[in-house]
């Protein structure tokens, strides 16, 4: 369009801010603007419907530059293309091997393994979904036939580096490594509760191979932050990500403190976040990560390089839900899109079917070629910050950084993120915010597709994995041979390792050798937002078990249908996410034509408009009561008046369902009594 093409338009005014928002609250027709139009998020901000260049007109990223200090806009100048860094395991590393050879020629390019807590140091836990490795010739065959010079790495080895790092190196002929394959003991502590080993020794582990791969393997990060611990607790994204910076804080200062710099501690840490399904709070959230990662290294006296931040990105594991569990695919994409466009380095899209079984081809495909699809054919990887310059997006980076660095701030006064942890303060914050999240979805105010809302109650999933049992067999371990004392330096750890010796006996010489134990009292206990209402369908399940039949809910409406089918409808769904069958309305004129049905029903629901309801309900409910002999619940549509509800509750009615009630409650309190008949 040419300069004076724009002319034609200029009978049409620029209206002003006040202007707009005036004709905002006409279509209100008298709800408050504040009620209906501005949004309040977990994070304590509220955002406008509306934002205008005055917003950010004192911000700072708006004059960088991508690649440039401080690195809102990506620590480089040119956007790359992420790496598709999918979790790779197997019951056996024969099983592993061969997956890892299939995804990776099939646009797969980071070889990220998942090992089994024993593995990594840990009492084996139910639901584990990693390899069973023992030793070193373990790692050779789920290298066999792949180019592990070509891949980079991504490996996380629990509290401690050490022993997985020796038994990979020992596994390879000299070659060199690249990637992540790091340790991350504070996420261990926060999810455990406890090590079997003091956070000191576990830093003396952390700075002696670190030093080795500095040495020997320059180009393998061997510290992980990972903040999946506090998101899956419910955290906000700024009390997530100051957890992460705190912790990324005291590994450097550790490391520092153990005779790294500053630049070798920055290069040596990678950063693992979870993305939620707030698209624009994720990707403020990551820009707001580089920009204080970046102040952060520099008051450590970091260079620029050792003060960028390489990001991991993975889909979050709090919002999948069990229940309609295809509608997870809709849920990665959206928070993979989220993470590209924040300039993630490397992005994990979890599989659909993560929150019941172990992945099957099929899944890992599906997640594998969302990242593709959006790199390749949405070209999301063309353009560096491609949200930067958006007014809401930069306001709202600014805000949550400077939220985050709030109760950054926080844990450094408490001492650090250890100490924090161990106070119970992170913890707190977690389970203020999990408690507004499940208040929102047990209140419907926030819809979880398929759990709290639109429920398939004859839903099935088409893709089982045949093999998930052969994760519970466990593997006849070899005879193990004991170190007889803790390995003093990272070529004796290797030497260990080389010599053939299992990771258990490893993880044995050190926890033995320890004087103490790192304990927190509260451990974060990891949720997902669909559990409450799992839970409740379970009920259902067994319900239908146990009777041969599904519970349900009758609904019956009073006058024309075109009256009553709006609240039908909603009660409908409202029944159905419960665990409820619902079939097609009655009216109220033909209940008693339905006289032999309906007196086999425990559960009944009448709809109707409200002025219908006060005055043909309550002989309604009378006449139900008598057409049937055993205790019924009824439920009346709408929050009625003073006076209607009075002759509904004086005739019989057990409870109001409506847009404000607290869904969850209310059919718990129903299936509690359901539970008894």
């Amino acid at each position: 369009m040419k300069p004076k093409d724009l002319d034609k338009f200029s009978e049409f005014p620029i209206p002003t801010y006040e202007e707009w928002r005036q004709a905002a609250e006409r279509s209100l027709k008298g709800a408050p603007f504040e009620k209906k139009l501005l949004t309040h998020l977990y994070e304590g901000i509220t955002t406008e419907p509306m934002y205008q260049e005055k917003d950010v007109e004192n911000l700072a990223a708006l004059s960088e530059q991508p690649g440039q200090f401080p690195f809102t806009r990506g620590t480089e100048h040119k956007r790359d293309k992420w790496k598709v860094s999918q979790e790779l395991s197997g019951a056996t590393p024969e099983v592993l091997n061969e997956h890892a050879r299939n995804d990776l020629a099939r646009g797969q390019n980071v070889l990220h393994l998942v090992l089994d807590e024993a593995a990594k140091g840990n009492p084996k836990k139910d639901d584990d979904r990693g390899v069973k490795v023992e030793s070193a010739a373990d790692f050779q065959v789920i290298f066999e036939g792949i180019d592990v010079e070509k891949y980079p790495m991504h490996l996380y080895t629990g509290a401690l580096l050490s022993p997985v790092l020796s038994t990979v190196a020992a596994s390879i002929d000299e070659g060199k490594l690249s990637g992540i394959i790091a340790c991350d003991p504070l996420s261990e502590l926060a999810k455990q509760g406890e090590l079997s080993f003091s956070l000191s020794a576990s830093y003396d582990d952390m700075a002696e191979a670190s030093k080795w791969v500095i040495d020997k393997q320059k180009d393998i990060r061997t510290v992980l932050v990972q903040s999946d611990a506090y998101h899956n607790g419910g955290a906000s994204a700024a009390d997530e990500l100051a957890c992460a910076l705190s912790t990324g804080v005291e590994y450097v200062s550790e490391l520092m403190n153990r005779g790294l710099s500053a630049d070798q501690a920055g290069s040596a840490i990678a950063f693992s976040f979870s993305i939620g399904s707030q698209s624009f709070v994720e990707i403020a959230k990551i820009r707001s990560a580089r920009l204080l990662w970046s102040a952060i290294m520099k008051a450590f006296g970091a260079s620029k390089e050792g003060s960028k931040m390489f990001i991991h990105a993975r889909t979050s594991a709090f919002t999948k839900a069990k229940l309609d569990p295809y509608v997870n695919m809709l849920r990665g994409t959206s928070e993979a899109f989220s993470a590209a466009v924040a300039g993630a380095d490397s992005i994990q899209v979890s599989p659909f079917d993560e929150p019941i079984q172990p992945s099957t081809s099929f899944s890992r495909r599906i997640a594998r070629n969302t990242s593709l699809i959006l790199m390749e054919e949405s070209h999301l990887a063309a353009t560096q910050d491609a949200s930067g310059g958006a007014w809401y997006v930069e306001h709202l980076t600014d805000e949550i950084a400077k939220k985050a660095w709030q109760k950054f701030q926080e844990i450094e006064a408490c001492g650090g993120m250890s100490q924090a942890l161990a106070e119970g303060l992170p913890q707190a914050w977690i389970n203020e915010t999990w408690k507004a999240r499940l208040e929102d979805v047990e209140t419907r105010k926030q819809t979880v597709v398929g759990v709290n809302q639109y429920a398939n109650l004859d839903e099935t999933l088409l893709h089982e994995n045949k093999e998930a049992a052969e994760w519970a067999i466990d593997r006849i371990r070899t005879a193990e041979k004991s170190l007889e004392a803790q390995p003093a330096s990272f070529d004796e750890w290797l030497h260990a390792a080389k010599d053939g010796y299992a990771l258990s006996a490893m993880y044995k010489v050190m926890t033995e050798k320890s004087d103490e134990q790192a304990r927190i009292s509260e451990p974060v206990e990891s949720r997902r937002l669909s559990m409450p209402y799992e839970q409740m369908r379970d009920l259902s399940k067994q319900f239908e078990q146990k009777k041969g039949e599904r519970a349900s809910a009758v609904l019956i409406g009073i006058g024309p249908l075109a009256k009553y089918k709006p609240r039908a409808d909603f009660a409908a769904g409202y029944f159905r996410a419960g665990g409820f069958e619902v079939e097609s309305p009655f009216n109220a004129d033909s209940i008693k034509d339905s006289a032999s049905d309906l007196a086999k029903e425990h559960v009944f629901v009448i709809c109707g408009t409200d002025e219908d309801l006060k005055e043909h309900a309550p002989a309604l409910i009378s006449e139900l009561k008598q057409m049937i002999s055993h205790d019924v619940r009824i439920y009346i549509t709408g929050k009625q008046k003073d006076e209607a509800a009075a002759l509904l509750n004086e005739a019989g009615a057990t409870e109001y369902i409506h847009m404000k009630a607290n869904h969850y409650e209310q059919l718990m309190n129903l299936w509690n009594w359901r539970a008894g008949q």
